[in-house]
């Protein structure tokens, strides 16, 4: 796992782009939790994997909030032009995302400890992933509609 992470950051720093903040941040995250697994033979720092990585973006993400544009901004700005109301519906979105990211942070280190960790694997490893598409659906069908209203903006 640790080849996977950090394999993918050098892929992208070789790309001559710059590499995005929450990439930096998890890559380091993830070495020092790996590093502190195999030197103290614990599962503990690797439990803690999901918890890092969803407070990692939730930092992005509100660091975005705080000194502009958003990430979802920035997502949004590279198939269409900005207009007033994409900013504002792209910084909500960003503010969803990041209470989302907190959540299951907090839900993630929570099943680390209940029950001895019995729940670890089924949240972290199924129903999070599941949570994550949820919430991307749903945020694509609000996306649509509030497109629809606001095709004015964009279309005079």
């Amino acid at each position: 796992m640790l080849v996977l992470v950090v394999t993918r950051y050098r892929l992208f720093k070789t790309s001559g782009k710059n590499t995005p903040p929450a990439l930096k941040l998890a890559t380091i995250s993830a070495v020092i939790l790996f590093a502190l697994g195999g030197l103290f033979d614990s599962q503990w720092a690797l439990k803690f994997y999901p918890v890092v990585i969803n407070l990692s973006l939730a930092a992005v993400f509100l660091y975005s909030l705080y000194k502009p544009p958003a990430v979802i901004t920035l997502i949004a700005q590279l198939k269409e032009k900005a207009t007033p109301s994409m900013l504002s519906y792209t910084t909500k979105v960003t503010q969803v995302w990041s209470g989302f990211f907190l959540i299951n942070a907090s839900v993630a280190a929570w099943t680390i400890f209940y029950q001895q960790g019995q729940y670890w694997l089924i949240y972290n490893g199924f129903l999070s992933y599941l949570l994550c598409g949820l919430l991307f659906a749903i945020e694509w069908i609000v996306r649509i509609q509030y497109k629809k209203r606001h095709e004015t903006e964009v279309n005079p």
